[in-house]
């Protein structure tokens, strides 16, 4: 998800492990010292480098072929097609539809827009040097959450199966000796290109940590595991909601409504 205001705008990037600076500044398009700059991280200090980076959105690192990683820009008051393919660089009017199955011109304010994918050709990671980043893969870091969580040992949630998505296995590695928390409340929908093959499901929420996997229940006895890419935007169109779920992770839960309840557990 797109963060700032183009063309000074970033994106959210979190490091895995065993991957190096080098590699972040190449996705990034800079150089190692102009990326530590742009994250105000002393070049000095690799015993404290970050687990979040900020990546700068530029015409050397955002692609139209699918290999990279989505990226979306939220869809605010004044925004339209014409607008939005100048931002990015023009991938093409045409090119936006498609991706994101509009039928015309007509978009709402806070509406998910995929304007493009984050990659470019990467060298194989490197485990060795100071270099390296310590980073975990996607894992239930939160930060502090709202007093209406509830909280049960881990050893009372019940194992998420395949069916669940790509992340299932993530959410159910992630107890450990970490209690499970609860959240329930309003849901609504995002536009998504994945999720509809590869089982890769996303959600916008508050107060939880980019990268945690939680796991969602509409009610019914079925369930999805998505990764959280970032808070809600403080919109009209998100008061009131818990969270914001991909179009595809709907489907896979059953649900049709444009607002639906549901409950949300995470490890914290």
């Amino acid at each position: 998800m797109v963060l700032g205001k183009c063309p000074d705008c970033y994106v959210q990037y979190k490091a895995k492990a065993g991957e190096t600076i080098e590699q972040i500044a190449s996705l990034a398009s800079l150089s190692k010292e102009k990326l530590f700059a742009f994250n105000g991280v002393k070049t000095s200090d690799y015993n404290r480098l970050p687990t979040f980076w900020r990546i700068p959105v530029t015409a050397d690192n955002l692609q139209k072929t699918s290999t990279g990683q989505p990226v979306y820009h939220v869809v605010e008051k004044g925004d339209n097609l014409y607008r939005i393919n100048l931002l990015y660089f023009q991938p093409g009017i045409a090119q936006l539809q498609e991706w994101n199955g509009l039928r015309n011109n007509a978009l709402k304010d806070g509406e998910l827009l995929l304007v493009g994918y984050l990659g470019v050709k990467r060298q194989e990671a490197v485990t060795s040097g100071t270099d390296v980043l310590s980073a975990a893969v996607p894992s239930a870091q939160a930060s502090p959450v709202m007093g209406d969580a509830k909280s049960t040992s881990p050893q009372t949630a019940l194992q998420a199966s395949p069916e669940e998505g790509f992340f299932a296995a993530a959410f159910n590695s992630t107890g450990g000796d970490k209690l499970l928390q609860e959240k329930t409340g309003l849901c609504a929908v995002f536009k998504s290109i994945t999720g509809w093959s590869d089982k890769r499901y996303y959600v916008l929420m508050n107060d939880i940590a980019p990268g945690t996997v939680v796991r969602i229940s509409a009610g019914a006895d079925k369930f999805v595991c998505a990764i959280v890419l970032g808070p809600l935007l403080d919109i009209k169109p998100n008061k009131g909601l818990l969270i914001r779920l991909s179009n595809a992770a709907a489907q896979q839960l059953g649900v049709a409504e444009q607002l639906f309840s549901v409950s949300v557990n995470f490890f914290q």
